[in-house]
């Protein structure tokens, strides 16, 4: 009888274990967005593309970016955009809050402002208080917690942690990290495109 019992709470134990998987598999979220999904988020998260009358720029490819960038950040903009003045330029920055970092140079919880010139204020992306995003960065030689970013291999993350380009991708940044992924996949896809 004993044999019995422990049989029958053994085979009740092992239904509950195999519904629970079940459940969660379902309830999971997906590993990477569709491109409908994708297609439907442009709205809030905009492909930027373009550059200033009279200044030419070659666009880049996110290998590019990966070979080019110290590191990419993936971080959370406080504040809003503040302008500053820089030799001859004008340039605009936002505060970046780090989540964690492809080259693992900065530790969760530092700041570091990224900035761009203002004449590229409206081809960038446009960042608000409180918006996750993925930016590969360079580090400004005067001043250590200054780094600068453009549109390309910059991603939004949406509330749901899934990473959409704000740049237009081609078939090879596609390939390697196309939107729609998940935050943290995306961050080991960039963090292979840098060794």
């Amino acid at each position: 009888m004993k044999k019995h019992r422990v049989f029958i709470f053994a085979a009740i134990s092992f239904v509950i274990v195999l519904s629970a998987v079940i459940f969660l598999q379902k309830n999971a979220a997906p590993t990477r967005l569709t491109t409908d999904e994708v297609a439907a988020l442009r709205g809030q998260h905009p492909v930027c593309s373009g550059s200033p009358p009279l200044i030419e720029t070659v666009p880049l490819s996110l290998a590019d970016c990966a070979a080019m960038a110290d590191t990419f950040l993936y971080g959370k903009i406080e504040g809003e955009a503040q302008y500053f003045n820089q030799s001859i330029s004008d340039f605009y920055e936002y505060t970046l809050v780090i989540l964690s970092d492809t080259s693992e140079k900065y530790e969760p919880g530092d700041r570091v402002t990224i900035a761009a010139n203002v004449l590229f204020k409206d081809y960038n992306p446009q960042f608000q208080d409180g918006m996750r995003i993925v930016t590969p960065i360079r580090a400004d030689q005067n001043n250590t917690s200054r780094t600068y970013f453009g549109t390309e291999g910059t991603y939004y993350v949406t509330p749901d942690g899934y990473a959409i380009s704000a740049f237009e991708e081609d078939a090879a940044s596609y390939a390697a990290a196309p939107s729609g992924l998940r935050v943290e996949t995306l961050l080991e896809k960039l963090k292979e495109m840098q060794k």
